[in-house]
Protein backbone atom coordinates (compact mmCIF):
# COMPACT_ATOMS: atom_id res chain seq x y z
CA UNK A 1 0.00 0.00 0.00
CA UNK A 2 1.59 3.62 -1.14
CA UNK A 3 0.07 6.73 -0.08
CA UNK A 4 1.34 10.25 -1.10
CA UNK A 5 0.66 12.82 1.55
CA UNK A 6 -1.88 15.74 1.00
CA UNK A 7 -3.29 13.67 -2.10
CA UNK A 8 -6.67 11.64 -2.01
CA UNK A 9 -4.93 8.21 -3.95
CA UNK A 10 -3.39 5.40 -2.24
CA UNK A 11 -2.01 2.56 -4.18
CA UNK A 12 -2.74 -0.76 -3.52
CA UNK A 13 -1.84 -4.62 -4.82
CA UNK A 14 -4.81 -6.71 -5.29
CA UNK A 15 -6.24 -7.61 -2.15
CA UNK A 16 -8.19 -11.05 -1.64
CA UNK A 17 -11.25 -10.61 -1.59
CA UNK A 18 -11.92 -11.85 2.02
CA UNK A 19 -9.48 -9.16 2.95
CA UNK A 20 -10.98 -6.37 1.14
CA UNK A 21 -13.53 -5.26 3.81
CA UNK A 22 -11.61 -4.81 6.25
CA UNK A 23 -8.52 -3.24 4.79
CA UNK A 24 -10.04 -0.63 3.15
CA UNK A 25 -11.95 -0.36 6.77
CA UNK A 26 -8.47 0.24 8.12
CA UNK A 27 -7.41 2.40 5.42
CA UNK A 28 -10.24 5.02 6.09
CA UNK A 29 -9.25 5.14 9.60
CA UNK A 30 -6.01 5.59 9.00
CA UNK A 31 -6.04 8.81 6.61
CA UNK A 32 -9.28 9.87 8.28
CA UNK A 33 -11.65 9.51 5.01
CA UNK A 34 -15.20 9.15 4.77
CA UNK A 35 -15.59 7.13 1.47
CA UNK A 36 -12.99 4.89 -0.62
CA UNK A 37 -14.15 5.08 -4.76
CA UNK A 38 -11.69 1.89 -6.84
CA UNK A 39 -10.36 3.73 -9.71
CA UNK A 40 -10.31 1.72 -12.56
CA UNK A 41 -6.11 2.24 -13.11
CA UNK A 42 -3.25 -0.56 -12.61
CA UNK A 43 -0.04 -0.99 -13.50
CA UNK A 44 3.49 -1.89 -12.20
CA UNK A 45 4.99 1.68 -12.86
CA UNK A 46 3.77 3.56 -9.32
CA UNK A 47 5.73 6.84 -10.48
CA UNK A 48 3.57 6.53 -13.46
CA UNK A 49 0.26 5.48 -12.07
CA UNK A 50 0.29 8.63 -9.28
CA UNK A 51 1.21 10.86 -12.49
CA UNK A 52 -1.74 9.55 -14.50
CA UNK A 53 -4.07 9.67 -11.74
CA UNK A 54 -2.94 13.36 -10.49
CA UNK A 55 -1.97 15.09 -13.52
CA UNK A 56 -5.20 14.07 -15.87
CA UNK A 57 -6.13 17.37 -17.01
CA UNK A 58 -2.43 18.21 -17.91
CA UNK A 59 -1.05 15.11 -19.84
CA UNK A 60 -0.25 15.70 -23.56
CA UNK A 61 1.03 19.10 -24.49
CA UNK A 62 -0.09 20.45 -21.45
CA UNK A 63 2.65 18.66 -19.38
CA UNK A 64 4.72 21.50 -20.56
CA UNK A 65 3.22 24.05 -18.64
CA UNK A 66 3.10 21.55 -15.28
CA UNK A 67 6.85 20.84 -15.71
CA UNK A 68 7.95 24.73 -16.21
CA UNK A 69 9.03 24.33 -19.55
CA UNK A 70 7.69 27.33 -21.25
CA UNK A 71 9.16 30.82 -21.27
CA UNK A 72 8.04 33.46 -18.74
CA UNK A 73 8.00 35.87 -21.23
CA UNK A 74 6.32 34.20 -24.55
CA UNK A 75 7.64 37.10 -27.05
CA UNK A 76 11.11 36.72 -25.59
CA UNK A 77 13.56 35.96 -28.95
CA UNK A 78 15.50 32.88 -28.63
CA UNK A 79 19.04 32.98 -29.33
CA UNK A 80 19.63 31.78 -33.05
CA UNK A 81 21.82 28.36 -32.60
CA UNK A 82 25.28 28.84 -34.59
CA UNK A 83 25.60 27.16 -38.18
CA UNK A 84 27.88 24.51 -38.31
CA UNK A 85 30.80 24.76 -40.46
CA UNK A 86 29.83 22.85 -43.65
CA UNK A 87 31.69 19.13 -43.67
CA UNK A 88 33.36 17.59 -47.31
CA UNK A 89 30.61 15.01 -46.37
CA UNK A 90 27.54 17.18 -46.66
CA UNK A 91 28.36 17.71 -50.15
CA UNK A 92 26.79 14.01 -50.81
CA UNK A 93 23.60 15.26 -48.93
CA UNK A 94 23.05 18.30 -51.10
CA UNK A 95 21.35 16.02 -53.64
CA UNK A 96 18.86 14.67 -51.33
CA UNK A 97 15.77 15.38 -50.88
CA UNK A 98 12.65 13.81 -48.75
CA UNK A 99 9.31 14.03 -50.83
CA UNK A 100 7.54 13.21 -47.60
CA UNK A 101 9.19 16.35 -46.08
CA UNK A 102 6.04 18.47 -45.59
CA UNK A 103 4.00 15.13 -44.28
CA UNK A 104 6.46 14.73 -41.68
CA UNK A 105 6.91 17.46 -40.56
CA UNK A 106 3.06 17.70 -40.26
CA UNK A 107 3.08 14.92 -38.14
CA UNK A 108 5.42 16.28 -35.93
CA UNK A 109 2.82 18.90 -34.74
CA UNK A 110 0.48 16.79 -34.03
CA UNK A 111 2.33 14.47 -32.17
CA UNK A 112 3.51 17.19 -30.26
CA UNK A 113 -0.09 18.54 -30.11
CA UNK A 114 -1.71 15.49 -28.51
CA UNK A 115 1.27 13.74 -26.24
CA UNK A 116 3.50 16.84 -25.69
CA UNK A 117 7.34 17.18 -25.98
CA UNK A 118 7.98 14.62 -22.96
CA UNK A 119 8.05 10.94 -22.03
CA UNK A 120 4.74 9.52 -21.76
CA UNK A 121 3.87 7.72 -18.22
CA UNK A 122 4.39 4.04 -18.37
CA UNK A 123 1.11 1.91 -19.15
CA UNK A 124 1.26 -1.59 -19.43
CA UNK A 125 -2.35 -2.58 -20.65
CA UNK A 126 -5.43 -0.78 -22.20
CA UNK A 127 -8.85 -3.25 -23.40
CA UNK A 128 -11.07 -1.26 -25.64
CA UNK A 129 -14.32 -3.17 -25.27
CA UNK A 130 -16.50 -2.15 -28.81
CA UNK A 131 -20.42 -1.77 -28.44
CA UNK A 132 -20.94 0.10 -31.92
CA UNK A 133 -22.12 -0.87 -35.34
CA UNK A 134 -19.68 -2.53 -37.99
CA UNK A 135 -17.96 0.35 -39.95
CA UNK A 136 -15.25 -2.15 -41.89
CA UNK A 137 -17.70 -2.92 -44.49
CA UNK A 138 -14.74 -2.62 -47.37
CA UNK A 139 -13.13 -5.48 -45.40
CA UNK A 140 -16.06 -7.68 -45.06
CA UNK A 141 -18.85 -6.29 -47.03
CA UNK A 142 -20.94 -9.76 -45.62
CA UNK A 143 -21.71 -7.86 -42.47
CA UNK A 144 -23.66 -5.37 -44.24
CA UNK A 145 -26.98 -6.72 -43.31
CA UNK A 146 -25.99 -7.09 -39.53
CA UNK A 147 -28.24 -4.35 -37.44
CA UNK A 148 -27.53 -5.63 -34.07
CA UNK A 149 -24.31 -3.86 -32.32
CA UNK A 150 -20.64 -5.67 -33.10
CA UNK A 151 -19.14 -6.43 -29.65
CA UNK A 152 -15.38 -6.79 -29.21
CA UNK A 153 -12.51 -6.98 -27.06
CA UNK A 154 -8.98 -4.89 -28.41
CA UNK A 155 -6.26 -5.04 -25.88
CA UNK A 156 -2.96 -3.21 -25.95
CA UNK A 157 0.03 -4.74 -23.96
CA UNK A 158 3.45 -3.64 -23.41
CA UNK A 159 6.46 -1.87 -21.85
CA UNK A 160 4.43 1.06 -22.40
CA UNK A 161 1.30 1.65 -24.86
CA UNK A 162 1.20 5.38 -24.97
CA UNK A 163 4.82 5.43 -26.02
CA UNK A 164 4.15 2.06 -28.22
CA UNK A 165 0.93 4.70 -29.88
CA UNK A 166 2.90 7.64 -30.65
CA UNK A 167 6.23 5.61 -32.03
CA UNK A 168 3.63 3.60 -34.50
CA UNK A 169 1.77 7.32 -35.51
CA UNK A 170 5.40 8.49 -35.89
CA UNK A 171 6.30 6.37 -38.26
CA UNK A 172 3.20 6.26 -40.21
CA UNK A 173 2.23 3.00 -39.18
CA UNK A 174 -0.88 4.78 -37.35
CA UNK A 175 -2.68 8.09 -38.56
CA UNK A 176 -1.45 10.46 -36.79
CA UNK A 177 -4.80 12.21 -36.81
CA UNK A 178 -6.35 9.29 -33.86
CA UNK A 179 -9.54 9.20 -32.57
CA UNK A 180 -10.46 10.96 -29.32
CA UNK A 181 -10.02 7.40 -27.49
CA UNK A 182 -6.14 6.85 -28.48
CA UNK A 183 -5.35 11.33 -28.42
CA UNK A 184 -6.70 11.59 -24.65
CA UNK A 185 -5.96 8.03 -23.57
CA UNK A 186 -3.35 9.47 -21.37
CA UNK A 187 -5.67 11.71 -19.57
CA UNK A 188 -8.49 9.42 -19.25
CA UNK A 189 -6.61 7.59 -15.99
CA UNK A 190 -8.31 4.07 -17.01
CA UNK A 191 -7.24 0.72 -18.29
CA UNK A 192 -10.80 -0.04 -19.47
CA UNK A 193 -12.36 1.89 -22.05
CA UNK A 194 -15.84 1.28 -23.52
CA UNK A 195 -16.72 2.58 -26.87
CA UNK A 196 -20.39 3.15 -27.55
CA UNK A 197 -22.70 4.15 -30.08
CA UNK A 198 -22.42 8.01 -30.20
CA UNK A 199 -25.01 9.59 -28.12
CA UNK A 200 -26.66 12.88 -29.78
CA UNK A 201 -28.18 14.24 -26.24
CA UNK A 202 -24.45 13.47 -24.70
CA UNK A 203 -22.30 13.87 -26.93
CA UNK A 204 -19.63 11.98 -25.74
CA UNK A 205 -19.24 7.38 -27.04
CA UNK A 206 -16.47 6.99 -24.05
CA UNK A 207 -17.33 5.26 -21.08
Amino acid sequence: MVYYPHTDYVLLTAIKQAHRRAILQALQVAIGCSEVTEMKLSGKSVTSLLQLALNKDSQGSFSKFRLNQVDANPLSVRQRQKRKVPDEDDDALIHITDENIVQKRRRIDILLDVFGPNEQPQLEKVEFRLDTKFRGLKHAPGMRERTDPFRCRVKFEGVSVLKGIREMADRGILDSKMPAHLRNLHSMGKNQITLAEKDEDEGTPQK
